[in-house]
Parts: C-alpha cells; sequence; structure tokens
C-alpha cells in the first residue's frame, strides 16, 4: 500500500514539472513549418516517445528491484538476533534495529537521540567512553564488553564490536547478548569449587579464616590435627613450631596480597607436646573489589607420610648413591629407573635411534632366560670407551622388569692385563733363553770347530817353522806366515761377530715408524758406490712404512739386501728387489733376487747361527747375517723364511708385529 502511494506522489511530481516545461516554450513564437517537416518531427517525436517509455520501464524495473532489495535487507536489519546501533561522536543513538531495541528495554522511535551510556551500568560506564573514543580516534574495529543496568531486572552483559564511518561522525556497532554464557560461567566456577572442596575435604581437615573478623573456623578434622579449636591467626601461628613461623606468615600474607595458591608444609607443636608435620592448602576468596576477605583450604596430618618418604628416601639413596651403575628395564627395553653412575654411562654410550651399548639388544633373550632360570642371575662382561663392567640381570617377577647390576671391573682386567704380559714377557725370556742356549751350543760348536780348526792351522804352520825353518827356503816360510796371518784374522773376524750376535740380542728398542723403502734406497745406493763396475737393477717399492726399532731394521735389511747382492755377484742381469705384498690379510715383507738360490732341502739350516750351506759358490761369510735376521724378527713379533731353486734366485719374506700388537 505504501510503495504504491509513493509511486502514485512520484509521477504526480513529474507531470507538473513536464506541464511546466510546456508552458515556458508556448511563449516563444516558432517559425512557419512545411509540411514535411512537420511530418518528420511527428516521427521523430513519436520515436521518442517509445524510447522514453522503454526507458521508464527499465528504469521502474530497476527501482522496483532496489526497493525490493531494500525491503529484504531492512528486514534482515530489523529482525537480525544482534542488535545494530549508529551512534554519533556524543555517544547518541541515531539508528537502532528491533534487536537492539530490545536489548535495551525501550521502543525504537524512543531510542533514536538518547545517550547509549545512559543504559549503561554505573560501574562501567567511563571504560564506555574511552571505548567509543577509541573507536572513532584509531578508526579501527574495536571490542568491549559492558553490563547494561535495568530496573527491577537482572543486570544484562553485552559483547560489543565498533567501528567508525567513512564520515567519521558517526559509528556502527553490533551488540550481542552474552548473559547466558556469563551466568553458566559463574554456575561452572561455583560447580568447581564446590568439587574442589568436596575432594580435598574427604578425610582431610577443612577450614576457613575470615581475614576481616580474624574468625577462624574448622571441621572435626581439623580441630583434632591441631588438638584444640582454633579461633584466631595468631592463636593458629602459636601452635607453630618456631622454626617455621617465618614460611607461613610469609605464604599467608602472599595469598593475602596477590590471591597466590596457599601450599606450604610446617610443623605444629601440640599443647600435649606432641610434634605433627602438616600439609597445609588454601586459596583466597575476593570481593567484588577484588579484595581477599577470606581463606579456605585444608589441613593434612603427613607425619607418618613424611616419616615413611624418609625411610624410603634412606633406602632408595643407597642404589642412587652406588658408584656403581643401577639401572631397571621393563620387558620393551625402557628405562624404569636409573642412579646417576648409570646415567652418566648412558649419556655417554648413547648412538641414538634408543642404541646403547649399555643396554643388550638381546634383552629379550635374557628376560626369557631369566624366566626360565628363576633365582638365577644373567652375567655378561662389556667394554664401554675402555672400561671394562660385569653386568648381572636379576628378574623382579612381581613389577615384570629387569634390574641390571654392573661393577666396574676395569681395574680388574688391567691386573689381568698386566699379568697377561708379565706372562708374555716371561714367555719371551724363555724363548730367549731357549734361543741364547741354542746360540751357547751353536757357540760352543764354533769354539770346538771353527776356532779349534783356525787354532790347528796356526800351530800346525808354526810347528813346520819350528822344525823345519834350517831347511825351508824364505819363499816358502814367507808363505807359512801369510797363513798364519790369513788363520788370525779368520779367527778374530769370528770372535767379532760372536760379539756382535750377542749384543744384539741385549740391546733395548726404540720402537718409532720407520720407512724401509727409504732403509732399502740408501743400502743400495751405498752398494752402487761401492762396487760401480757392477751393473744391478734394484726395484724398491714406495711408501713402505713400518713400526719398530730403525737400527735394527736396517740391519735386517742390510744383511738381506747384502746377501742378494753377493750370491748375483755372477748374473750380468742381476735384479734386486724389495717390495710388499699380502698374505691371509696380513703384509708381508720381502727381498728377491735371480742369484744362485740353493736348494730347499737346506731351508732349516739357513737362519742357525755359524752354520753355512756347504756348496762351492766361493762366497764369504761368517754364517751368522741370516741368524742375526731371524733374532731381530722375531723380537719385532713376526717371523722371516725363504723360498728358493738352485739356478732361479731366491726371496727371503718376513712379517713384522703392529704398532699395537709390538709386544
Amino acid at each position: 500500500m505504501d510503495k504504491d502511494k509513493r509511486k502514485a506522489t512520484e509521477l504526480a511530481k513529474l507531470r507538473r514539472r513536464a506541464e511546466e516545461l510546456m508552458r515556458r516554450k508556448k511563449t516563444e513564437v516558432p517559425r512557419p513549418r512545411t509540411e514535411a517537416e512537420l511530418q518528420r518531427l511527428l516521427h521523430e517525436l513519436e520515436v521518442l516517445r517509445h524510447e522514453l517509455e522503454m526507458q521508464n520501464a527499465e528504469l521502474r524495473q530497476a527501482r522496483d528491484k532496489a526497493e525490493a532489495a531494500m525491503e529484504k535487507y531492512a528486514d534482515l536489519y530489523d529482525f537480525a538476533p544482534v542488535g545494530y546501533f549508529i551512534i554519533g561522536r556524543k555517544g547518541t543513538i541515531c539508528n537502532v534495529n528491533l534487536a537492539g531495541a530490545a536489548l535495551l528495554g525501550v521502543g525504537r522511535s524512543r531510542l533514536i537521540g538518547q545517550r547509549f551510556g545512559l543504559f549503561v551500568s554505573e560501574e562501567n560506564q567511563a571504560a564506555f567512553a574511552a571505548f567509543i573514543g577509541k573507536v572513532f580516534s584509531c578508526k579501527e574495529k574495536e571490542a568491549c564488553e559492558v553490563v547494561i543496568a535495568k530496573e527491577g531486572k537482572r543486570p544484562l552483559h553485552l559483547q560489543i564490536v565498533a567501528v567508525a564511518c567513512a564520515s567519521t561522525e558517526e559509528c556502527r556497532f553490533a551488540a550481542i547478548d552474552i548473559t547466558p554464557r556469563r551466568e553458566a560461567e559463574e554456575r561452572m566456577l561455583k560447580s568447581e569449587r564446590r568439587l574442589a572442596e568436596a575432594q580435598a575435604i574427604a578425610h582431610i581437615g577443612s577450614w576457613e579464616w575470615d581475614s576481616i573478623t580474624d574468625e577462624i573456623t574448622g571441621s572435626d578434622e581439623f580441630k583434632r590435627i591441631f588438638g584444640l579449636n582454633l579461633s584466631t591467626y595468631d592463636s593458629f601461628l602459636e601452635l607453630v613450631h618456631p622454626d617455621d613461623r617465618e614460611t607461613v606468615n610469609k605464604a599467608v600474607q602472599e595469598t593475602l596480597a596477590r590471591q597466590a595458591p596457599y601450599d606450604v608444609h610446617y610443623r605444629i607443636v601440640r599443647t600435649d607436646g606432641i610434634t605433627r608435620i602438616i600439609h597445609a592448602q588454601g586459596v583466597a576468596i575476593t570481593d567484588g573489589a577484588g579484595k581477599t576477605v577470606r581463606m579456605i583450604g585444608t589441613v593434612q596430618d603427613v607425619t607418618e607420610r613424611k616419616r615413611r618418604e624418609s625411610e624410603i628416601e634412606r633406602l632408595a639413596s643407597f642404589p642412587r648413591l652406588n658408584p656403581n651403575p643401577v639401572l631397571e628395564l621393563d620387558c620393551d627395553g625402557n628405562i624404569t629407573f636409573c642412579n646417576m653412575a648409570a646415567e652418566h654411562i648412558l649419556q655417554r654410550t648413547n648412538r641414538g635411534d634408543r642404541v646403547n651399548t649399555f643396554i643388550p639388544e638381546e634383552l629379550s633373550e635374557i628376560f626369557q632366560t631369566l624366566q626360565e632360570n628363576k633365582g638365577f642371575p644373567y652375567v655378561r662382561e662389556i667394554e664401554i670407551d675402555g672400561l671394562f663392567f660385569m653386568q648381572r640381570f636379576h628378574l623382579v617377577e612381581q613389577l615384570d622388569v629387569i634390574r641390571v647390576y654392573g661393577i666396574d671391573i676395569t681395574e680388574r682386567k688391567r691386573a689381568e692385563a698386566a699379568l697377561e704380559k708379565l706372562n708374555t714377557e716371561l714367555k719371551n725370556r724363555t724363548v730367549e733363553l731357549e734361543c741364547s742356549n741354542s746360540d751357547l751350543e751353536t757357540f760352543n760348536y764354533t769354539a770346538s770347530h771353527d776356532l779349534r780348526s783356525h787354532l790347528n792351522n796356526i800351530y800346525g804352520l808354526s810347528q813346520i817353522l819350528l822344525e823345519l825353518r834350517a831347511t825351508l827356503p824364505d819363499e816358502q816360510i814367507h808363505s807359512s806366515i801369510l797363513d798364519i796371518k790369513t788363520a788370525s784374522e779368520r779367527m778374530e773376524q769370528l770372535i767379532a761377530s760372536i760379539l756382535d750376535f750377542s749384543r744384539l740380542l741385549k740391546c733395548e728398542m726404540a720402537r718409532k715408524e720407520v720407512s724401509l723403502s727409504s732403509v732399502a734406497n740408501d743400502i743400495t745406493a751405498l752398494l752402487g758406490l761401492a762396487s760401480p763396475e757392477r751393473r744391478v737393477t734394484f726395484m724398491i717399492a714406495d711408501g713402505v712404512l713400518v713400526y719398530g726399532d730403525a737400527r735394527l731394521l736396517r740391519i735386517v735389511l742390510e744383511n738381506l739386501i747384502i746377501n742378494a747382492w753377493k750370491y748375483t755377484a755372477g748374473k750380468e742381469d742381476a735384479v734386486i728387489e724389495f717390495a710388499i705384498t699380502e698374505h691371509g690379510g696380513e703384509p708381508v715383507y720381502f727381498v728377491r733376487d735371480n742369484g744362485i738360490g740353493f736348494d730347499m732341502a737346506d731351508a732349516d739350516k739357513l737362519f742357525v747361527a755359524f752354520r753355512r750351506l756347504k756348496r762351492e759358490d766361493g762366497v764369504a761369510g761368517q754364517g751368522i747375517g741370516l741368524a742375526t735376521v731371524q733374532r731381530i724378527i722375531s723380537r719385532h713379533g713376526g717371523r722371516v723364511w725363504a723360498e728358493s731353486e738352485p739356478g732361479r734366485g731366491a726371496t727371503f719374506y718376513f712379517t713384522l708385529a703392529a704398532a699395537g700388537d709390538a709386544n
């Protein structure tokens, strides 16, 4: 109905404007027009009339849509469950929807022009005025909560979200009724307090102290714990042990001032002289202004519990302070207890991904073994970062856990290693003594055979000279004297070799890294300088490093390379090689030549002192070189052997103990 009336009014206005325009145009005197012009004008007017009618139809259609949309949004605005307000800078209500008017309990028409702050409770008015000022100043969306005071009705809690309009002279805000939520929160808080009090009071004394009137009230259990009926705070403090009063009073004052939770342990001395340990808990109760007006809480006599805890702590301190590791594992390998010693070891041995060398991977098998052999522990020994531990695993069936007791046996292991070292040294000394006895037997043989042979030569030639000196020519006498001199020199060389061999076995060894390649190159260079006329090809491997006594290892290579040098003297294309190979994962060093070689049937005699192979090779020597090599290699924890064929050269192999196994 209103819509049709508005349309009729608008059409009447348009009609009046058109008639006025026609009257003004009639005052003008038009020039005479021809019939053709009049026909053309009529045609154009007819076309324009149709265009205007079409435009009017489109405009009416657009207006109808706009009016429909306005009516729809006006309905949404008016009947929305949220109150919408338009407020001016001075806080006056410029517009409000039906929900907003219902929130304030006043008709919409009566609200226009009134200040919204008049409906806000007195306690919230200052905060609301500051909120409106902030909305207009920052021009950002702001939110606050206010209480609307309604005469004779319960107050209304509103949540307001506001933003300033573009003109900055008005702001729009939406008001939501959160009263049900606030009341639900209050009911929940009260329910929680009742529940907390009920839980605390169960078999525990409850108390309440009015800090304004200084009046203490308590349950029967509270009176029984303290031995009398306490009435004031001072009467309570008189029962507190003198050493604990400052702590208790400080906790109470903290609760009164800051509403901090009251939780304190203290001792009381009752009027009957009995001392008890008390655990007290409480909370502060405040008034509307946030001031603490009373405290409520509970007390519990924990004397027996503390005594038990002390005893448990005393017993628990034994494994905890044990210098040896103690830990407890469940069947899945999770640690349920460990003392400080075990914790230290676990931190050192942790490898990530729950892998720890102190905890056996085969724990499930150990668990099964312990179940099958009840009463008997499972024992194993492990090494961790140079420390040795004996672990004893015990099954605790009641808890379904395994307790592991570790005993540090590092010193015992070191003692065993030292004893083993001494036994090894004793064994080595025994071997040395056996070698010395063998050398002594060889020396006896040499002294009785080789030395006696030279002495017999000297004696025989001297006797001949004495008996036939008058009949022998001077040349023969001179030859005999030369023979005597030669025999004496050989005997001197033999004695010197025996002394050198003896000293070699007694000298101290200074082990270090030695380059056998460099030593071999030095020896072959000296041989080349001493006999430049010989054409010998030397093949020396590079980078051969070992651990041992440099002086003794040089003697080894000197003897082996000089032997090869001597026994290739008749070869025009002599080749002497020093290199390294591998046998059974162990490095093996060798000196090879293409000389005259020897029969392997005599190989067992090569390394016996003063025993030379019987062959017509004309090579000089004392039979001590290879024996020296054998002794030095033995002292280095290695072995030496040879391979050969007559006429096809010889190869001498030797090994050396690694740096860690040099003993």
